[in-house]
């Protein structure tokens, strides 16, 4: 799963130095031009609390510090989730997750028309009765 953070700031108005800045997380450090007022971090780990750090690119005392903290998503599904070939008499089909996690059952309802509804003189919806599908259950 691709995990990432958008962060974005604005400065103070009397902030007009084009040199250049760094973002800080993790361990890890970026830079960053002067004059970009936001950043997009890719390839984060889900599930992961982060600590971002925007800070001038020499000292930060005295100069421009500003902190925000984040958690990544959970990593919900790594693939595809497989659908059971058939559905059971019930009107419930399976739906397996992955990586291993237990199937979970899923209701359907399949609207009968008769075929000769289907043409083409479909007139006005009220000119139709059409017989009520169940709703599913949830």
């Amino acid at each position: 799963m691709k995990t990432s953070v958008l962060l974005s700031w604005e400065f103070p108005d009397n902030y007009n130095s084009p040199t250049p800045y760094k973002i800080q997380y993790n361990g890890l450090t970026l830079d960053v031009d002067g004059r970009t007022t936001k950043k997009l971090i890719t390839h984060l780990k889900p599930h992961t609390f982060y600590n971002f750090v925007l800070t001038n690119r020499g000292s930060s005392l005295g100069g421009l510090q500003q902190t925000v903290t984040a958690w990544t998503a959970f990593n919900l599904l790594s693939g595809k989730p497989s659908v059971a070939p058939k559905p059971d008499a019930d009107g419930f089909i399976m739906v397996y997750l992955p990586d291993g996690q237990s199937p979970v059952p899923v209701q359907y309802a399949q609207p009968h028309h008769p075929i000769s509804r289907l043409r083409n003189d479909w007139g006005s919806p009220q000119d139709h009765s059409m017989p009520q599908s169940p709703c599913p259950s949830s």
